[in-house]
């Protein structure tokens, strides 16, 4: 997987966590960090930070 592909893989896992967020009907903030939380998930699964 290149490095370009990690980082699309990163803001896609970013993505849909907030989207999930917002349709479970949280508030800005928790969507905020659902999409922090998924977003450091995922760089630390590909090694990235």
């Amino acid at each position: 997987m290149s490095d370009a592909d990690k980082q699309a893989a990163v803001a896609e896992a970013r993505k849909a966590a907030e989207d999930a967020a917002r349709a479970a009907g949280l508030a800005a903030a928790q969507i905020t960090q659902a999409g922090d939380a998924a977003e450091n998930a995922a760089k630390q699964a590909f090694g990235i930070q």
